[in-house]
């Protein structure tokens, strides 16, 4: 990890988009022995990984929910002019079904990111090893 780059990310924290990649970066940069003036505490890693998880935890919600009431909408206008309710009912059941189980992937995959990150953090602060691409 460079020195300027170490400082962007120290310095451009706050403008910064919250992805993976910019986890990794914040985590670079603290084991840059180089770079000691923009090193990050561990504890400042975990608040960032806690607002990463955060934010794809309150997103995946409100994406969920948009999702839920736009559907709703439109299944109750297919139904008032649907002669055969059971047809739509299990159509909307499967619907229902599919989407459940795509946010619920979108929230294990987030749930396994915060425990990788975390394992690699506590096995980071019981070694005086720096980090290895």
């Amino acid at each position: 990890m460079t020195k300027s780059v170490c400082r962007d990310v120290a310095s451009n924290v706050s403008k910064m988009p919250i992805t993976n990649n910019f986890i990794i970066s914040i985590y670079a940069c603290r084991k840059d022995t180089n770079n000691k003036d923009y090193a990050m505490e561990t504890k400042e890693i975990k608040g960032f990984k806690n607002l990463f998880q955060d934010g794809v935890k309150i997103v995946t919600d409100l994406v969920e929910e948009t999702h839920k009431a736009f559907s709703e909408k439109t299944f109750n206008t297919i139904e008032q002019g649907l002669n055969d309710s059971e047809v739509l009912k299990t159509i909307k059941q499967t619907h229902d079904n599919i989407t459940g189980k795509v946010y619920d992937s979108i929230r294990e995959v987030n749930q396994t990111i915060d425990s990788v990150v975390d394992k690699v953090i506590e096995n980071d602060t019981q070694s005086d090893e720096p980090l290895k691409k």
